[in-house]
């Protein structure tokens, strides 16, 4: 998805006074989107395929059955939303896809899986729900038990019979919790505070041809969705550019020569990342994992260019390298990428397009 220019003026306005601060950025009516701290890592990157599929392409298997890319005409006219919930109704992939998603809701915005009270606001998650179902159950067939004995003990002093076995049979203890089940989701419908209907946090809403997914009360249609899938990286991960359009040749040609410059690299693992930082910061990791992501890499970022500045200066001193250039200060040098050739944005796109068209 490329993203239009109005919409980038805007995550540049995020970025100066919410993303800087850590602060939760105002989506849409009381949601919020917050940013993910280092401790959801792995949870973060495991919901994030969610938002990052490409539904231009699709994977069929080849001649010898093995999985090949082509493209998928129906995606390309499709939002991304259309194609997400398209995704999430698959036989095969759906119970994954949705669990990615309303995981990242729930990451994100703050709001847990569950149900939800449009008069009152009160809302019960999933975890609480099933804490009381248990509860509940076991207290019915305690119930159940205590009675039970009671009509054995009885009958055993009327026929003066012994029974040495006083637990529930089998069959009367798996209906007694069914029902108790059945009895309790019943009521799990209804508020506990105002005893109206209760829905479920996170849903799908379709009507006249369209979707949307609805949170809490809130409509998330396929243009705030766009925007959602753009804001959450850029808000999580430092100078991410994933979703800018590229010449498809040009994207080619640019990862084989990264994958070249990159034959010698290995990414640091998260857990070297806390290492790093830790030592050259004497930060504990307790209080590493209370950061955010985008903060993290900041700091490892910033620890480089910091012991590698004052390298440079101590060997400029000393006489024994001379450099082009002064270099530059950790704090002030400027980490943009000049890729403006590059990449373009939607409006550029399509002045372009025009243009041969």
């Amino acid at each position: 998805m490329a993203i239009s220019t109005d919409f980038q003026k805007k995550l540049d306005y995020y970025e100066q006074v919410y993303f800087g601060l850590d602060d939760p950025v105002p989506f849409k009516g009381d949601l919020k989107c917050y940013p993910v701290l280092v401790k959801d890592y792995y949870r973060f990157y495991n919901c994030f395929g969610s938002i990052s599929m490409d539904k231009t392409i699709k994977m069929v298997p080849d001649e010898y059955g093995r999985p090949q890319k082509v493209s998928n005409p129906k995606g390309i006219g499709q939002s991304y939303l259309e194609y997400l919930i398209e995704q999430m109704w698959d036989q095969e992939t759906g119970p994954f896809i949705t669990a990615q998603i309303m995981d990242l809701f729930e990451l994100v915005f703050h709001i847990k899986k569950g149900m939800y009270c449009s008069h009152c606001g009160k809302l019960v998650s999933y975890e609480d729900m099933f804490k009381e179902l248990d509860s509940f159950v076991q207290e019915e067939v305690k119930k159940a038990q205590s009675i039970y004995e009671e009509t054995v003990k009885a009958q055993e002093e009327k026929t003066g019979a012994k029974v040495n076995d006083y637990n529930l049979p089998e069959a009367i203890y798996d209906k007694i919790v069914q029902t108790a089940r059945n009895d309790f989701f019943i009521q799990a419908g209804t508020c506990p505070e105002c005893g109206e209907k209760m829905k479920d946090v996170f849903s799908i809403k379709e009507g006249n041809g369209l979707v949307s997914f609805v949170i809490k009360d809130v409509e998330i249609n396929s243009v705030d969705f766009d925007e959602f899938k753009a804001l959450v990286p850029r808000q999580n991960i430092l100078d991410y550019d994933g979703d800018k359009y590229l010449d498809p040749d040009l994207k080619e040609e640019l990862e084989l020569k990264a994958e070249m410059q990159n034959k010698d690299y290995t990414s640091p693992t998260l857990e070297k990342q806390l290492v790093c930082v830790g030592v050259a910061t004497g930060y504990t990791l307790e209080y590493l994992k209370s950061i955010t992501m985008r903060k993290l890499s900041m700091m490892l970022r910033s620890v480089d260019k910091m012991r590698t500045y004052y390298a440079q200066v101590q060997a400029s001193m000393s006489g024994m390298v001379t450099f082009k250039e002064d270099p530059k200060h950790w704090i002030f040098s400027d980490d943009r990428k000049n890729i403006k050739d590059e990449l373009t944005s939607l409006d550029n796109f399509e002045k372009k397009f025009s243009q041969v068209t």
